[in-house]
């Protein structure tokens, strides 16, 4: 099997589990629009970065990965 490393085929990933990775972000902040830039940070981040991943499962776990790395300090 192929590995992943289309910029094409990540978003498609990306897209497919944006929803998830929107309600991960959520349990770290209060407000949607923090989550959205949480969420909108990972895919710039993935995208910007010589990545190859196995299979879409593993390059989802790296983005909720990315997201709970992000996890903003609460006070």
């Amino acid at each position: 099997m192929a590995k992943i490393s289309d910029k094409d085929e990540i978003v498609d990933i990306y897209l497919k589990y944006q929803k998830s990775l929107l309600r991960l972000a959520m349990t770290y902040v209060d407000r949607s629009y923090l989550a959205e830039d949480i969420v909108g940070d990972t895919i710039i981040a993935v995208l910007e970065r010589p990545l190859e991943f196995e299979n879409e499962a593993s390059c989802a776990c790296y983005m909720l990965s990315l997201i709970h790395i992000s996890e903003p300090t609460r006070p």
